[in-house]
């Protein structure tokens, strides 16, 4: 009773009993719904809270991509974000190499199409700087490195 009496509390008045019973199979207590509440994520439909949690996002993942600028993004896209591993660490890897708020739409098509630090690290080495995003989306998409192209033999 006391989650149920928490949940409305926190403005989920009309939970039915199917809706109870898949929270508590895929674990949303009441604890994940304050935390994310606190991070103004107030009244998720209890599809997208079960969402969350099959796909692993924590509180603590939303804590730090809003700690590095990335606040108040969609749920859908949070969860694709944790999905695709366009997290924290790949955010902090990219801010190292001088790409600063990488808009978060630009950051999946990145894990998406496998544009990786080590990536632009090896492009760097032969002398390709700081390469916009898109073309180092763009390279990866058509299959382009760092490996010198061979000269063409007539």
């Amino acid at each position: 009773m006391e989650f149920l009496g928490g949940m409305q509390s926190l403005g989920y008045e009309n939970l039915t009993g199917e809706n109870l019973l898949t929270m508590a199979s895929h674990d949303v207590n009441l604890a994940f719904v304050k935390e994310l509440s606190a991070l103004g994520y107030e009244r998720i439909p209890v599809a997208q809270l079960v969402e969350m949690r099959i796909h692993g996002v924590t509180s603590e993942f939303v804590r730090e991509l809003q700690a590095l600028g990335y606040e108040r993004r969609p749920l859908d896209q949070l969860i694709a974000m944790h999905i695709h591993g366009a997290g924290p660490d790949f955010i902090r890897q990219f801010r190292d190499l001088g790409y600063e708020q990488i808009p978060a739409t630009q950051l999946l098509e990145m894990r998406i199409h496998g544009v990786t630090s080590e990536f632009v690290r090896e492009l760097q080495a032969p002398g390709y700087e700081r390469r916009p995003l898109d073309q180092l989306i763009a390279m990866r998409v058509h299959g382009a490195g760092p490996d010198p192209i061979p000269a063409q033999r007539l």
